[in-house]
């Protein structure tokens, strides 16, 4: 199967096509080698090649089989902890409905299922921040269904509002309580502290710098949304004496960790954690009058309005 380059404005794109049973799959012209084109285009063969296997109606399918096709496609192509969510949503969603055809399911009765969700929450004093999560848990499971398996059924979730939810205030740490906590910290521990403290960087963005992205008072963090979702590189200062050195360029910062480190929270006694340094950090460039395209382009946000939501909650700190 083939793969494609088109020339853009912004450089080099590559595309697949191929066909299947007589129908033709194609790509936007969106990965920047043939590689990656190539690897687009073995998943998306897959998929389809399963659906042919697995459907043998467009509205008769069963919840758990659209569940099951569901979770694969999430574990290829989004983060573990989405995965694990998704799991978690979609098992209590087939607890309550069982087996059914997928069809069969109703806005009215899934509304009913997550009013009752929400007064067990509430009863157990939690808001509805999980119920909030289920909803888009399913809207994305019938959308799969509609828009990837062609079922033809109209997705239940619509016209279900949010629920409503008594937002925090995130809890920004003084400059009193990082420097207790660096003193508790050995000396691998308070490098990667520090440097999340001053880059303002997520804990996975630390963990995965390599010594090929260090440079004289600056580094390159790379984030990706999904496993799906290409690197976007950004440029964060920082006093790049005070990292390790390593004789490996591909080696990683800080490679005594290979997920988040629970050592923070356990010496905050969870008040707070990697994503409230972040928050100070924003916080800090909001008080120095930084403009806000420059906020968002050190957060690496891609959408202002993500960064504008994320900075009202520090003012009303």
């Amino acid at each position: 199967m083939p793969q494609y380059k088109r020339k853009l404005s912004k450089g080099i794109r590559w595309y697949y096509k191929f066909s299947y049973l007589g129908k033709t799959y194609f790509s936007k012209a969106i990965y920047h080698t043939k590689q990656e084109a190539s690897k687009a285009e073995r998943y998306r063969y897959n998929e389809v090649e399963e659906r042919s296997r697995n459907i043998n109606s467009n509205s008769e399918m069963e919840l758990q089989d659209l569940i099951n096709l569901r979770l694969d496609y999430v574990k290829a192509a989004k983060s573990s902890k989405y995965y694990r969510e998704s799991r978690y949503y979609l098992k209590k969603l087939y607890n309550n409905f069982g087996n059914l055809s997928v069809k069969e399911i109703t806005k009215s009765d899934l509304q009913k299922f997550l009013i009752d969700q929400s007064k067990k929450q509430h009863s157990q004093k939690n808001d509805n921040y999980v119920i909030n999560a289920m909803i888009r848990a399913y809207k994305a499971l019938f959308n799969y269904g509609i828009n990837y398996l062609e079922l033809e059924i109209r997705n239940p979730c619509l016209g279900i509002s949010m629920f409503p939810i008594t937002k925090k205030v995130k809890y920004i740490p003084t400059d009193e309580e990082i420097d207790n906590v660096l003193r508790q910290c050995n000396e691998f521990q308070k490098e990667l502290l520090e440097f999340v403290r001053d880059t303002g960087c997520r804990i996975s963005e630390a963990l995965n710098l390599r010594h090929r992205d260090v440079f004289d008072g600056y580094v390159i963090l790379y984030t990706r949304k999904s496993k799906a979702s290409n690197l976007t590189p950004r440029r964060a200062n920082y006093d790049t004496s005070k990292l390790p050195i390593r004789d490996c360029i591909d080696e990683r910062v800080f490679d005594s960790w290979c997920e988040a480190p629970k050592f923070l929270s356990k010496k905050t006694k969870g008040k707070w954690n990697w994503h409230n340094l972040r928050h100070r950090f924003a916080s800090i460039l909001s008080q120095n009058n930084t403009p806000l395209f420059e906020i968002m382009s050190k957060l690496g946000h891609n959408n202002i309005q993500t960064t504008q939501n994320y900075l009202q909650l520090l003012i009303n700190s």
